[in-house]
């Protein structure tokens, strides 16, 4: 555990690192959010070796740093998918373009550095922690609990059949896929096969959470793009959007079906062996 600890630690020190010295390019944003991501991942766990207040605490400092960033990522990533799905030049383009160039400005280099400091101090006091305690944290219970998460996200998921339940299901499989590259370093080939399969799946996900997003835009707009000779072409768009929807979802929930049919605790068994 001291190792996990270390690469803990490590995670968030890159994080950090990359907060002070890089300009806020996609690139570099994207990278940061990705270091971000396995660093709460690497925390989960660590969650029984650090006690429930301390992971919470942890968790939620995080997060909130890697929020503004978020939004930054959507806004850009959101233009990048109207453009690759046709949508047309015009006003609607020109607010997304807004959106994103405000999200642009909120994340000030000011504010990156202090994220950098809660960084480290968040990485400083997971090394204080003793030894004694931190022997408490199981990773296989870590990756049991976090397969019974996505389980439940996918159940969820298919009885509501919301863009919330859907986005939830997909952070968490996301979760799973970077806890089982960190706790399973030399994973079985059925286990590897599962860490492979839910990137695949998380990226369905991901890109039907940009087209929910980017529906939920158009439906706002099409009231005042009438007059300016939009609306056809937009409720076209609309219309294909929502197919694309509707076939990468049966292909998400297929593959969950398939990727999470076991209980966890043979998951577990599966770990172990």
């Amino acid at each position: 555990m001291r190792a996990m600890r270390r690469m803990y630690a490590a995670q968030l020190e890159r994080a950090a690192r990359r907060l002070e010295r890089q300009a806020a390019t996609d690139k570099a944003i994207h990278k940061v959010r990705q270091e971000l991501k396995r660093a709460r991942a690497t925390l989960r766990l660590l969650r029984d070796g650090f006690g429930v207040t301390a992971y919470r605490r942890d968790n939620r400092l995080v997060r909130d740093v890697a929020r503004p960033l978020s939004r930054l990522r959507d806004a850009t990533v959101l233009i990048e998918t109207f453009d690759r799905c046709g949508g047309p030049a015009g006003t609607l383009r020109e607010t997304l373009c807004a959106e994103r160039d405000l999200s642009r400005r909120h994340v000030r280099i000011r504010d990156m550095a202090a994220s950098a400091r809660r960084l480290r101090r968040v990485g400083r006091r997971a090394l204080t922690v003793t030894d004694e305690r931190l022997a408490r944290a199981d990773i296989d219970r870590g990756l049991k609990r976090a397969y019974r998460k996505v389980r439940a996200a996918l159940a969820r998921a298919r009885e509501r059949n919301t863009d919330e339940a859907l986005h939830e299901w997909r952070k968490q499989v996301k979760y799973l896929v970077n806890q089982l590259a960190i706790g399973c370093p030399r994973a079985s080939k059925r286990i590897r096969r599962l860490t492979r399969r839910s990137g695949e799946l998380s990226d369905r996900l991901g890109d039907d959470h940009d087209l929910a997003v980017l529906c939920g835009k158009i439906e706002l707009h099409l009231g005042t793009a009438a007059e300016r000779g939009e609306d056809a072409v937009l409720q076209g768009l609309l219309r294909r959007l929502r197919r694309d929807r509707k076939h990468l979802q049966r292909q998400a929930f297929g593959l969950g079906r398939r990727l999470y049919a076991s209980a966890p605790r043979r998951f577990r068994a599966s770990l172990r062996r």
